[in-house]
């Protein structure tokens, strides 16, 4: 009796090892994921903004919309 109960118990505390560490490795994902798509949203915003300023794509388009109105 006393080994059956020792057993269930390594058992809950293995079940709820698992559950913690399962839960700080999806925290360390949706951490990472967050961060990469971050910065991948920055460095994208930045070479975009640099690329439309190389060309003036933006400056002609929105001067063409304005003088429309």
């Amino acid at each position: 009796r006393d080994n059956l109960l020792n057993v269930y118990r390594k058992d809950i505390l293995y079940r709820e090892d698992i559950k913690t560490s399962f839960g700080y490795a999806l925290a360390g994902i949706t951490i990472a994921l967050a961060v990469a798509g971050g910065v991948y949203v920055i460095v994208l915003g930045i070479s975009l903004a640099y690329f439309v300023d190389q060309t003036g794509i933006v400056q002609q388009l929105s001067r063409k919309l304005f003088t429309n109105k």
